[in-house]
């Protein structure tokens, strides 16, 4: 009987998380074995090649932000839950700024094309219910589906360009983003006819 396994995918997943914090897109297999005080060649055993272990991480932070954003689009009022939305990306960010730098290891668009094979149905799917959720809550808020455009901006690209510049930064997301981007966010909202 094989001894059992030193360190899980979750525990693999942890220290690259740590190894992208600090060096980003630079980070190495060698570091995160490091990180963990093991071989390379544990690593490898889970995880074939160094893309298939960074978009594994990618894809668990995206889920993990994803959770907190689709948790603020249950409030039954849905500009305050399209606001809150908007508001989660620098909450969270500023909360898991190790994360956050995890979210920006690929473009969506880009990894869809050009991922491991073996991952592409998750990323392929990987947006598909935090997009419905926005829709049908800009939906619920009155937006046409031409606006719907509208919502997309005030809720998700609104909010990211804000954090953007923190992330990676030696100064954390400040505490003002969070008002900002609500009051961004309900600027471009407001520009919705509600029908």
């Amino acid at each position: 009987m094989g001894r059992p396994p030193r360190f899980d995918n979750d525990d693999i997943l942890n220290a690259a998380l740590a190894v992208v914090a600090e060096r980003w897109r630079y980070a190495t297999v060698e570091e995160v074995a490091a990180r963990l005080g093991t071989r390379v060649g544990s690593i490898y055993y889970r995880f074939p090649t160094r893309e298939s272990l960074f978009v594994a991480l990618w894809v668990r932070s995206i889920r993990r932000f994803q959770v907190a954003f689709m948790d603020a689009l249950e409030n039954p009022d849905a500009e305050q839950a399209l606001l809150a939305a908007a508001c989660r990306v620098p909450d969270y960010c500023r909360a898991n700024p190790e994360e956050a730098i995890a979210l920006t290891l690929y473009r969506y668009h880009a990894l869809v094309a050009d991922c491991p094979q073996d991952q592409r149905e998750d990323v392929v799917s990987l947006n598909d219910s935090a997009e419905m959720a926005l829709m049908a809550t800009g939906r619920r808020f009155g937006a046409a589906d031409a606006d719907l455009v509208k919502v997309r901006t005030a809720v998700q690209q609104l909010p990211y360009a804000m954090i953007r510049p923190y992330l990676g930064a030696s100064e954390p997301i400040p505490d003002w983003i969070t008002p900002a981007t609500r009051a961004a966010s309900a600027a471009v909202l407001a520009l919705i006819p509600r029908g």
